[in-house]
């Protein structure tokens, strides 16, 4: 389902309660793609997650280049 969603270039959204593999099913799909093509980045989210907070992990892994303007690091 995740490879006929992702084709359709579509966003896929996991939901579930704690424990039902979510991460694992999706660590496995990604794992199928070569490192070096792809970066994979795994976010936890909890109830003390902020919006602040997320942008700042999000840029933590990218470089700022002109505007709002981001890119892989280089």
């Amino acid at each position: 389902l995740i490879d006929t969603i992702a084709k359709q270039r579509k966003a896929v959204l996991l939901i579930g309660e704690p424990g039902t593999a979510k991460t694992v099913i999706i660590k496995g799909y990604c794992a199928r793609y070569s490192q070096e093509e792809q970066v994979l980045k795994s976010v936890n989210f909890s109830s003390t997650t902020h919006p602040n907070g997320f942008q700042r992990t999000i840029e933590s892994y990218v470089d700022k280049r002109m505007g709002s303007t981001y890119g892989p690091p280089g």
